[in-house]
Parts: structure tokens; sequence; C-alpha cells
């Protein structure tokens, strides 16, 4: 298993810049799932959005989220007003 400094330079080399992946939401029970513009930054994907968008409006009643890119998938928590919570990369 890498460290933590030796998976944060691999993810940082990799999504560093402008990337799309994959975002699951749940509303209802139902799952959605989007492509959106992300970049990886000291541990965490930061993605911009609408904050009245459908996405938004999934994650303020469930926190609970997935992701995936290229060569990897994720599912967790996030951090969503200004509390961080951690995804668990697969």
């Amino acid at each position: 298993m890498k460290s933590n400094e030796e998976t944060n330079k691999i993810m940082t080399e990799r999504f560093g810049g402008d990337n799309v992946i994959a975002l699951a939401t749940t509303n209802e029970g139902v799952p959605y799932v989007r492509n959106v513009n992300a970049y990886y930054e000291n541990g965490a994907f930061y993605v911009i959005t609408y904050a009245r968008s459908n996405k938004i409006k999934h994650i303020e009643k469930n926190p609970t989220v997935a992701i995936a890119g290229d060569w990897f998938t994720a599912h967790g928590l996030l951090l969503f007003h200004g509390k961080r919570y951690d995804l668990e990369f697969e």
C-alpha cells in the first residue's frame, strides 16, 4: 500500500489539472450519474457547478457520493458547506 504522500503525489500528477470524472448521487433512492469537470488538490477533488443544480440538491439531502475516473473509483462523503468528509479510494 502506498503512503498518503505517495498517493497524493500520484493523484496530483494525474488529476491536478482539468479533468472529467463521473459523480454519482442519489435522490429518493434513485441513483444519478453525470460527468463533471474537476481537479484534484491537497487530497480532494474540486467541482465547480451551479448552486441550484440537481447534483447540489441531491448532495444537500445526502452527502454520500461516488466518483470514478479513468483508473479509479471512490465512494464516501465529501466536503460540503465547509465540512470535510473523506472518500475511500479503491
